[in-house]
């Protein structure tokens, strides 16, 4: 007869130790997150959620000015569409090439700075090989409409260009569970996981930003203050209603002369410049003799609904560079600007040549533009019309959000 012991193990239900019944497990509770997720959002007002702005930058009109400039003209449509014809015909013979021959050269390949089809197999399997070929052929053909249509203006040619390669990319194959071999290699090894890892992630972002949807790209919890961002000492030495200016010591015995100041962009935060040891440009400097200042810009609210680029300029930076100089009692200094604070740096010494007053001994600038007629892509997002609708928004709340700006 056997023990009280071997009686209450027999009945013990079995447990998940195979990575199916683990996988089984992992689906339950997702279904019962997926329904906890519904509830919350129901009492958090679902019906109160602000819906988006489909098209907030005006692309959806330069797209149909280029489907009606190339309804009217059928002959280069047809045309286009032989080529394209041809372009499957040589991709055909590419795949019968493969298949028979084993050395058949690609008929298209992605260009050197493509980084979405880096799996070998894109390369190595016919099926994967034909799918990214046939895509290219197609993204190709697109764009080349775009480039022999004619449009009212600079400002339509942009956008339809920039809408047209949004779309070819978003169409990628890559984005594709099933054409991904990348993603079919971990499918198998995660026995799926992968997919309710995914589930998983969708439903936490649906559930905290209720009031304006988005896609959360990093993990906020993982950021420190003094671990993986700011993590050089330094200390406020001045503030009024704009910045704050903080002042880094040098970490070494003896100090260079000529302070540093950095004027980073508004629409960012100054730690940019400080994050983890091997990213911080601030502790990079003052381990070698430099004192760093670093301006901090406010956060915005009705308070500022005034203020102008000519504030940012005389209150913000003209006012911390005086600062800078007062403390460390140097004469000169270096100037360091970065994006947007870049552009005002530069507009800064214009104006200091202007009044012939300076003690800028030089100046460096991080990603900064000045020619903002050659501006690229933030042409296709700046036209007349977005700028006067994100000014009507400023003129409404006296500041532009961050959701706005994303």
């Amino acid at each position: 007869m056997p023990s009280s012991r071997n009686a209450a193990e027999e009945t013990d239900p079995p447990q998940p130790d195979s990575p199916y019944m683990a996988l089984v497990a992992s689906a339950t509770a997702l279904w019962f997150e997926a329904a906890s997720a519904s509830a919350r959002l129901g009492g958090n007002g679902f019906a109160r959620r602000e819906i988006p702005d489909l098209d907030p930058v005006h692309l959806l009109p330069a797209a149909q000015d280029l489907a009606v400039t190339r309804a009217q003209s059928p002959a280069r449509l047809a045309e286009g569409l032989c080529e394209l014809f041809l372009g499957y015909t040589r991709l055909a013979g590419h795949a019968l090439g493969r298949q028979f021959a084993h050395n058949s050269e690609p008929v298209i390949r992605p260009g050197k700075t493509d980084v979405r089809f880096g799996d070998p197999k894109w390369d190595d399997s016919p099926f994967y090989s034909y799918i990214m070929q046939a895509y290219l052929l197609n993204a190709q053909w697109i764009q080349s409409l775009v480039d022999s249509a004619e449009f009212k203006d600079a400002s339509a040619r942009r956008k339809a260009a920039f809408s047209t390669r949004i779309v070819a990319e978003s169409l990628s194959p890559t984005n594709v569970p099933f054409l991904n071999p990348e993603v079919a290699r971990v499918t198998r090894e995660q026995l799926g996981r992968n997919f309710l890892e995914g589930m998983r992630n969708w439903l936490r972002d649906a559930t905290e930003h209720v009031d304006r949807p988005r896609i959360s790209q990093v993990d906020e919890s993982a950021f420190e203050v003094g671990r993986n961002i700011a993590i050089t000492p330094g200390k406020v030495i001045w503030r009024n209603d704009l910045f704050e200016l903080i002042q880094y010591a040098p970490s070494t015995e003896q100090a260079r002369v000529t302070p540093t100041l950095f004027v980073p962009p508004w629409i960012n935060k100054y730690y940019i410049l400080d994050l983890v040891p091997k990213k911080s440009m601030i502790q990079w400097l003052v381990a070698r003799g430099h004192t760093v200042f670093l301006i901090s810009w406010v956060n915005p609210d009705l308070r500022h609904r005034n203020v102008g680029l000519a504030d940012m300029l005389e209150r913000g930076l003209l006012t911390a560079a005086d600062r800078t100089l007062e403390e460390s009692g140097a004469e000169s200094l270096n100037l360091v600007g970065y994006c947007i604070g870049g552009t005002l740096a530069g507009v800064a010494l214009a104006y200091l040549a202007r009044v012939k007053r300076s003690a800028i001994n030089s100046c460096t600038f991080f990603a900064s533009q000045f020619d903002f007629s050659d501006a690229g892509d933030l042409l296709a997002l700046t036209d007349r019309a977005t700028v006067d609708r994100l000014s009507e928004q400023m003129r409404e709340r006296g500041f532009l959000p961050a959701s706005a700006l994303s």
